[in-house]
């Protein structure tokens, strides 16, 4: 009996133990200060400059303004140029002493139409001494509706809206203007915590997951090159203030504006692929202790009612 008690207080302390670090890994990490400034630095009398696609509101937006904030030259992407210029007259509103330019680019263009845009964009960059790119244009394809729908219910023209919205725009981007890039720089992808494979969005789930997948490679390609250049990608949850979700944003439901603090936040914190707001952090912790079937009934459960709600808002 004794015996028994020796073991199960052995495993009592080892548990105790892991999860102490664990908690102290969590604290250190959120708390620990962004090296966003490493990136702030003139070139030839050059100011820095930060490139956010998919800018004209939401994450983008706020991503955006935090960056002007920090004292960066600001550069807008999106595809309707009156949001983009309502997105340039805010920023400057807050922030008069820097500048602000933005690009009109549909990312749903065809093939070579795709490519040729690219290299319009690589033109107007070049001469920007751009040290952070942000890839944050995603989404569904532009007039898909129902959002929520199954794989067969897909037709073709949104299945490759998806793939160019969350995928090949944002890889030929980064594709050319990685060479552009100065060291050090920071290439900072938005994916989603969708990526652990939803029903009924399986398209979006997908591509957020390559987009994970993507990061990871990039960073380790990046390191092999010898390129000072850090890569990270962050996995937002819920975030109020979007195209999608116009609701005020709450504690474990932050507004686009506060989602983009933390993001900012979490730069240099040594993780390739993390969330950005430490409340979405601790619920996907949470989710990942959760045995498969357990999980598999939640997401099954929740996305049937996601689905529900997206048809009663046709």
């Amino acid at each position: 009996m004794s015996l028994l008690i020796k073991i199960l207080a052995t495993l009592g302390s080892l548990t105790l133990a892991s999860q102490t670090l664990k908690l102290l890994t969590f604290l250190k990490f959120w708390l620990r200060p962004s090296t966003l400034s490493l990136y702030h630095y003139p070139l030839s009398s050059q100011p820095p400059w930060a490139f956010i696609t998919g800018s004209s509101d939401g994450i983008g937006l706020g991503l955006a303004l935090e960056l002007a904030h920090s004292g960066f030259n600001i550069l807008l992407h999106g595809r309707n140029p009156t949001k983009l210029s309502a997105a340039q007259s805010t920023i400057l509103a807050e922030c008069p002493n820097i500048q602000v330019k933005y690009i009109v680019a549909d990312v749903c263009l065809p093939g070579d139409q795709m490519l040729q845009k690219i290299q319009e964009i690589k033109d107007q960059v070049k001469d920007l001494h751009v040290t952070i790119l942000v890839n944050n244009v995603g989404g569904p394809a532009p007039g898909m509706v129902p959002l929520y729908k199954t794989m067969q219910q897909t037709q073709d023209w949104e299945i490759d809206g998806q793939i160019a919205m969350n995928i090949r725009f944002t890889c030929h981007l980064t594709s050319a203007l990685i060479p552009l890039l100065p060291n050090p720089a920071l290439i900072l992808n938005i994916g989603s915590v969708s990526d652990v494979g939803l029903p009924y969005i399986a398209m979006y789930s997908g591509a957020k997951g390559f987009v994970d997948s993507w990061t990871r490679a990039l960073s380790r390609e990046m390191r092999a090159e010898n390129r000072g250049i850090e890569v990270l990608c962050i996995r937002p949850m819920k975030v109020t203030g979007t195209s999608f979700r116009k609701e005020k944003g709450e504690w474990g439901m932050p507004d686009s504006r506060t989602f983009a603090k933390g993001t900012l936040g979490r730069v240099g914190g040594g993780r390739v692929v993390t969330e950005g707001y430490w409340v979405h952090s601790i619920r996907v912790g949470m989710i990942d202790l959760l045995p498969e079937w357990i999980l598999m009934k939640h997401i099954v459960k929740t996305m049937k009612e996601e689905a529900e709600k997206d048809k009663k808002r046709e």
